[in-house]
């Protein structure tokens, strides 16, 4: 197909990322994305880990708007919403201690792809949350993601 018949495509991406999450030790995260026209974008990162007794999951979910940049059409600028929510459960022989962390931030990145219906995806973003914005605690106040994917324009 001609890669000028898929400018404004929808297009569905899997990939996996490595997080940051302000300790400088990247954690695996499963990824998938979507893009709707050149314009706007959303990303779905989950990933988690268990030490016995604890286990943590975390969402961290981001979607916004794309812009072409240095006249290219495969490289762009993201600018948009994150929310994350994290969930820390503590195993403990009278009953579990749970805890949700829920927050809103800004969502900054940078994005290539390929042009053809089946593309890579190559993105760098950084979540930055506001201190104080969290129901319970801010566990972290950015979370930085390095993500690699294969998508297909429907």
């Amino acid at each position: 197909m001609n890669p000028r018949a898929l400018r404004g495509a929808t297009g569905l991406t899997l990939g996996l990322s490595a997080i940051e999450e302000g300790d400088e030790r990247f954690r695996p995260a499963a990824s998938l994305a979507g893009q709707w026209g050149d314009e706007w974008w959303t990303q779905l990162q989950i990933y988690g880990r268990r030490q016995k007794p604890a286990s943590q999951t975390t969402y961290l979910l981001g979607g916004g708007r794309s812009y072409g940049i240095f006249g290219s059409k495969n490289l762009m600028a993201r600018v948009g919403l994150a929310l994350a929510s994290e969930s820390t459960t503590i195993a403990r022989s009278d009953g579990d201690d749970k805890a949700t962390n829920t927050n809103v931030g800004l969502y900054l990145g940078l994005s290539y792809q390929s042009s053809s219906r089946v593309y890579l995806t190559i993105d760098w973003g950084s979540a930055v949350f506001p201190a104080g914005l969290s129901l319970i605690f801010l566990s972290t106040a950015r979370k930085q993601n390095i993500t690699a994917g294969v998508g297909w324009h429907l």
